[in-house]
């Protein structure tokens, strides 16, 4: 249990991380090539045109009607659905971090963020929810350590959270947490 509540720790610091993947500096695309001219496009030999076959007309839907069709193949099997892979209910840091970004103002302690949104709180209860294996807990413990160094999580808010998002988790809510216990 202690170490559930170590990694719960480190996590609830970092809960800042979805605003530096989510807000990152896009990546700037390559410049698009010029179009030609098309004046030189116009003084471009150009192939002979070849001539397209004429169509064949429509048959007459009255003689459609009248020819025999052949019969109706019977239809297959239903077959049983495949088996589904065993789901996998570990959470990606990626995903944690966009299911708390709601918690980023409070945990920045941004103007009128007295409190967590009801968002924020949701998002802390579904990763809190998903992180159910120990090493998933270790690596968002060690996700979180690092968002929340980069985009200046408040220790003293992110201490706050578990007791206003009325989450039953008691946990010591520490920057200096062992993500490895």
């Amino acid at each position: 249990m202690e170490k559930k509540m170590m990694a719960w720790s480190a996590m609830l610091l970092g809960l800042g991380l979805a605003v530096m993947v989510l807000a990152s500096p896009a990546v700037p695309k390559p410049a698009a090539e010029p179009a030609p001219d098309i004046t030189e496009l116009a003084a471009e030999p150009q192939p002979p045109a070849v001539p397209k076959p004429a169509a064949e007309p429509a048959p007459d839907i009255t003689e459609l009607a009248a020819e025999p069709q052949p019969p109706a193949e019977p239809a297959a099997e239903p077959q049983p659905p495949a088996e589904p892979a065993p789901p996998t209910d570990d959470i990606t840091c990626q995903q944690a971090a966009i299911d708390l970004l709601p918690c980023q103002p409070f945990l920045t302690a941004r103007a009128g963020a007295d409190k967590p949104t009801v968002p924020c709180c949701v998002g802390v209860k579904t990763v809190f929810q998903q992180a159910n294996t120990t090493q998933n807990r270790r690596d968002l413990c060690e996700c979180f350590k690092r968002g929340a160094a980069q985009i200046g999580v408040k220790p003293e808010r992110a201490k706050q959270i578990p007791d206003l998002c009325s989450i039953a988790i008691k946990i010591p809510i520490d920057p200096s947490v062992d993500c490895s216990k």
